[in-house]
C-alpha cells in the first residue's frame, strides 16, 4: 500500500465524517482537516511548490473542500477529492504566473496612446498560453524584476503597490502618508523610467 492510500476503515470513517459535515457538523470537518492536512500538504510540496506556496495550497484545499462539500456524492473518495483539488489550484497557480509579466506590461502601459504598444502587448499576451513560449515569459519576468529594482525607492513602491498588489491610489496614499496627487505623480514617472527599460519588448 502506498502512502497515499488508506485502508478500508479509514475510507469508512471519512464517509461518516463527511455525511455529518454535510449535515453541518463543523468538529467533523475539523477532524477531516486533522486527519489529512499534512497528507495534502506533503503532496503539494511533491508537486514542487516552495515551502510558503504548498501551505497556502493545501489551507485553500480544504477550504475550496468546505465550501463545495455537499457536491461529494461519496464520502469515501473525499482523499482523492482533495488531492483532484490541489492540483486544479497549482495549475492556476503556473497559470497565474505565466500571465503575470504580460498582465503587468498591459497595467503598465493600458493608457498609451500608441496603438502599436496596445496590439504589441496583445500578441505577447496570447503567446503566454502557449508552453513553448514559457523562456520567452522568464526572460520578460527577468526584464521586469531589473526594471523595477533600477527604480528610485518612492517610484518602486508605489509600483509594486499599484500594479503588483492591485491596490488602489487612495489606498498607497493612506499606506505611504502621502497626498493622492503625489502617489499619481510618482506613478507617472516610474511608468516613464520602466516604459524606456522595457521597450526593447515593444
Amino acid at each position: 500500500m502506498s502512502s497515499n492510500q488508506l485502508p478500508g476503515e479509514s475510507y469508512q470513517m471519512d464517509a461518516l465524517l463527511v455525511q455529518k459535515a454535510q449535515h453541518g457538523d463543523n468538529e467533523a470537518f475539523d477532524q477531516l482537516f486533522q486527519r489529512h492536512y499534512a497528507r495534502i500538504l506533503n503532496f503539494c510540496r511533491n508537486m514542487e511548490v516552495d515551502a510558503d506556496t504548498s501551505e497556502d495550497i493545501a489551507q485553500t484545499t480544504f477550504v475550496r473542500a468546505y465550501e463545495s462539500l455537499t457536491q461529494l456524492k461519496d464520502g469515501k473518495t473525499f482523499v482523492g477529492w482533495l488531492y483532484r483539488i490541489a492540483v486544479n489550484l497549482n495549475k492556476d497557480r503556473i497559470k497565474s504566473e505565466q500571465r503575470k509579466p504580460w498582465s503587468f506590461l498591459r497595467d503598465m502601459f493600458n493608457n498609451s496612446t500608441d496603438a502599436y504598444d496596445e496590439e504589441r502587448i496583445s500578441e505577447m499576451t496570447d503567446k503566454s498560453a502557449d508552453p513553448q513560449d514559457r523562456v520567452v515569459a522568464d526572460a520578460l519576468i527577468h526584464s521586469i524584476r531589473n526594471a523595477i529594482a533600477s527604480l528610485p525607492k518612492d517610484y518602486r513602491a508605489v509600483v509594486v503597490m499599484r500594479h503588483l498588489e492591485n491596490r488602489d491610489l487612495k489606498e498607497i496614499a493612506d499606506l505611504l502618508h502621502c497626498p493622492e496627487g503625489t502617489i499619481k505623480s510618482r506613478l507617472g514617472r516610474a511608468r516613464m523610467r520602466l516604459r524606456e527599460e522595457l521597450k526593447d519588448w515593444f
